[in-house]
């Protein structure tokens, strides 16, 4: 089970978190449109997002806080796009590298 938890403490279960580019890519079921929309347009909570698998942390993500699009897929699968505003500092400096 992957839970993606947001900077605010709410939290969803996803089926799949992809991130390439500085587009982040989060699948999910058993949810609705209006859920999805208090929780990705909300720049707060979106500006540093966590990925659990299993309990465990997996993964951090920081100024992902531009939603592009929610869409409902066949099955009732909801796939969200977010773009990063800014990457964070240790991003950066990676990419300079």
């Amino acid at each position: 089970m992957k839970q993606l938890t947001l900077n605010d403490g709410r939290s969803m279960e996803v089926q799949s978190v992809a991130v390439s580019g500085g587009v982040m890519h989060i699948r999910m079921i058993l949810t609705t449109s209006e859920q999805l929309k208090a929780y990705f347009m909300d720049k707060f909570a979106t500006s540093h997002m966590t990925l659990y698998e299993n309990g465990k942390k997996t993964a951090e993500y920081e100024n992902y806080t531009i939603l592009e699009y929610i869409k409902e897929e066949p099955g009732g699968i909801w796939e969200v796009k977010m773009r990063q505003t800014e990457a964070d500092t240790d991003t950066r400096l990676t990419a300079l590298e």
